[in-house]
C-alpha cells in the first residue's frame, strides 16, 4: 500500500489525482510456473505443482483443466475428460498453492478388475476442476471380470459391453461435464464395442458394432495467447484398434484399447493465471 501526499500536483504517488489522504491499492502482480506476455496480458501458466505469488491487489483471471481418465483395455471404454473450471476473482497479495491433476492410468489386460483410474483433481484459490472418469471394462479380460460401466467424473468415462448387454456410461460430476457413452454388445457376443468418454464440450458416443465410438469434444481455451482446445473425451474401443492414444491435450481422457491391449492414460491436467496490463 502506498501513502497518498495531500499537497503537490507533482507528487509521485499520485497515480490517479487523488489527494485525499487515503491510501491506494499497489496494482496487482503475478508471478509463478511459466511466464508469457501476450499482448496487454500477463500470464502464468502451470503444468505441474507450484506457488502462485500475487503481489498487490485486483482482479485475477483463472483456467484450470483437471487431468483426463484412463483408456479402459480390450474393447472398453474411453476415458472422460476433465473437468474445466474458468472465471474470476478479487485476490490480495499472497502465496497460492497450485496442484495440477495427473492424468488417470489406462487399465491393463492383466487379470480383475482391469479397471481404468480416474484424472486427479486440479486445485488452486480454492476451487477444484475434477478428474475425468476412467473407462469401464470389457465383459471378460483375460479371465478377470470387470466393471462395465464407467467411472463418474468431470465428465464421464466411456462404458464398455457387458455380455448381452450394455454397460452405463459414467455421470457428469462438474456442473460442466458431461456423461460418458454406453457400451455396446448383442446376444451372439460377436460386436462389442465401448463407447466415448464425455467431453467439456458434449457427450461421448454410445459404442456400436465395428465401430470405434467417438468421445465428448473438448472445449478451447479462454485464456490469453492459448490456442488449444481442453478436456475432450477419449474414444472407445471395439475389436479392432490395439494401439489407443493417450489424452493429446491437457485434460483429455485417454483412448480404450482393442483385442488384447491395455487402455491409454488420460492427459494430465494445466492452469493458467493472468491479468491485464
Amino acid at each position: 500500500m502506498k501513502l497518498i501526499a495531500s499537497i503537490g500536483i507533482n507528487n509521485r504517488y499520485n497515480r490517479y489525482n487523488r489527494f485525499d489522504g487515503g491510501l491506494e491499492d499497489e496494482p496487482i502482480s503475478i508471478s509463478g510456473g511459466a511466464v508469457t506476455t501476450p499482448s496487454g496480458f500477463k500470464v502464468c501458466t502451470f503444468t505441474s505443482d507450484g506457488t502462485l505469488t500475487v503481489t498487490g491487489s485486483g482482479t485475477l483471471y483463472y483456467e484450470l483443466a483437471a487431468g483426463g481418465g484412463g483408456g479402459a483395455s480390450v474393447r472398453g471404454g474411453g476415458g472422460g475428460g476433465g473437468a474445466l473450471e474458468r472465471g474470476s476473482m478479487s485476490v490480495t497479495a499472497g502465496t497460492y498453492a497450485v496442484v495440477i491433476g495427473a492424468g488417470g492410468a489406462g487399465a491393463s489386460t492383466s487379470n480383475a478388475p482391469n479397471v481404468a483410474q480416474n484424472g486427479g483433481n486440479t486445485t488452486a484459490l480454492g476451487i477444484t476442476a475434477l478428474g475425468g472418469g476412467g473407462g469401464g471394462s470389457a465383459f471378460r479380460v483375460s479371465g478377470g471380470l470387470g466393471s462395465p460401466n464407467g467411472l463418474s467424473g468431470g465428465s464421464g468415462g466411456g462404458a464398455g459391453p457387458w455380455g448381452t448387454g450394455d454397460g452405463a456410461g459414467g455421470a457428469a460430476t462438474s456442473p460442466g461435464g458431461f456423461a460418458g457413452g454406453a457400451g455396446h454388445d448383442d446376444a451372439s457376443n460377436t460386436s462389442r464395442a465401448g463407447g466415448g468418454g464425455g467431453g467439456a464440450g458434449g457427450a461421448g458416443s454410445a459404442g456400436a458394432a465395428m465401430t470405434d465410438a467417438p468421445g465428448g469434444p473438448g472445449v478451447a481455451s479462454i485464456c490469453p495467447g492459448v490456442s488449444a482446445t481442453y478436456c475432450a473425451g477419449g474414444k472407445g474401443a471395439d475389436s479392432g484398434g490395439v494401439s489407443p492414444v493417450p489424452g493429446a491435450n491437457p485434460g483429455d481422457g485417454g483412448e480404450a484399447a482393442g483385442q488384447q491391449a491395455a487402455g491409454a492414460a488420460g492427459g494430465a491436467g494445466i492452469a493458467h493465471f493472468w491479468i491485464t496490463g
